[in-house]
């Protein structure tokens, strides 16, 4: 890990939601500002490429601030995502189920807060673990390559039946109905 590329404590960082806005804080100074939807997206997304949120004074240095997999990383300037990227690499996706902001996300599409839903709350597929798998796994099936979106569905690469998480983007991925039938409820390895 470059030593410019640090992860930033959780107890540094503050996200409050304000009438459909997200605002996060590292230590007291304000990173930037959402609206839930956009937080959502951009949360998402960064489980494949991390972004740049803003910048913050530290050590009386200026640095960007990027979000990876659920954590916030701060870097010395002029270093950008190529380096996050490696920094956060070895990093386990941190599961933003139990996220406030991510609950009001939820609360606000849905009208119910995330783990309400009518289905067996541990075999729901959370919608943030739905985007970045679909993300990660380009849109195919990761064990045949069938791309087309009619036939593709979620499938836990550890079976439900023998403890397989439903909240964790490692456990989940994308896979057309013959092979997830094929597979029932075996380990099969990933393409």
């Amino acid at each position: 890990m470059s030593a410019s590329v640090r992860r930033i404590a959780a107890r540094r960082i503050r996200r409050s939601v304000s009438g459909g806005t997200v605002t996060t804080t590292v230590d007291g100074s304000v990173v930037g500002v959402w609206d839930l939807g956009e937080w959502a997206l951009r949360t998402a997304y960064t489980t494949v490429l991390p972004a740049m949120l803003g910048m913050i004074t530290e050590g009386g240095s200026v640095r960007t601030v990027w979000l990876s997999k659920g954590h916030l990383w701060s870097c010395g300037l002029p270093l950008g995502v190529t380096e996050v990227s490696s920094a956060s690499r070895s990093t386990r996706m941190r599961s933003l189920s139990r996220d406030p902001t991510w609950r009001e996300f939820e609360r606000t599409k849905t009208g119910r807060l995330a783990g309400e839903a009518p289905v067996r709350a541990s075999r729901y597929v959370p919608q943030w673990v739905r985007i970045s798998v679909t993300l990660r796994d380009g849109g195919r099936c990761v064990y045949c390559g069938e791309s087309d979106t009619r036939r593709l569905e979620l499938d836990h690469r550890l079976a439900y039946s023998k403890g397989g998480a439903s909240d964790d983007p490692g456990n989940i991925c994308l896979g057309c109905v013959k092979c997830n039938r094929s597979k029932s409820d075996s380990d099969w390895g990933w393409g």
